[in-house]
């Protein structure tokens, strides 16, 4: 629990910091639903049980990675994102939970076009878990980084 105390007073500095100054409205756009995907993400973790705590964390860590790129530079997520590295001690990135978490985000993905005023946060959010499943997985053929490099994030048509 003190680490949950930890993460709330982490969060709370977020919020206070919020989206960098931008002035085009589509990005700033993009950060709140960042934002709002990593509160939702921040309340499944909270709520967890013992059984499925390493998963949310794990689906939190990767919503706080979206967030960073598309929020741009912010120490407070950043601390948040370090804080989270092992989600208080336990394994919660093995290959198996990786791929669940990149599944679910895939699956949004495919739900939005580009055009959409949550493309680039769900593409960003899909992308930083493929990284990650490429990290921790490995990609022995090359798979995840054709789908890295074929995602467009920045499209608007």
């Amino acid at each position: 629990m003190k680490k949950i105390n930890l993460i709330y007073i982490f969060f709370a500095l977020f919020i206070a910091v919020g989206c960098s100054d931008n002035e085009d409205d589509s990005d700033n756009y993009a950060c709140q639903e960042a934002e709002d995907e990593s509160l939702a993400a921040l309340a499944e973790y909270e709520s967890a049980t013992e059984e499925d705590e390493g998963e949310k964390c794990a689906k939190y860590k990767i919503a706080l990675e979206s967030q960073l790129q598309v929020c741009g530079d912010n120490e407070a997520i950043k601390t948040l994102i370090a804080n989270l590295e092992n989600c208080g001690g336990a394994v919660v990135q093995t290959c198996e939970q990786i791929t669940s978490a990149t599944l679910l985000l895939k699956s949004a993905y495919d739900g939005v076009s580009p055009g959409d005023a949550d493309y680039q946060a769900t593409c960003l959010g899909y992308k930083a878990a493929l990284e990650q499943k490429k990290a921790i997985c490995g990609d022995d053929d090359g798979a995840i980084q054709t789908i890295i490099n074929s995602l467009n994030c920045d499209a608007t048509e």
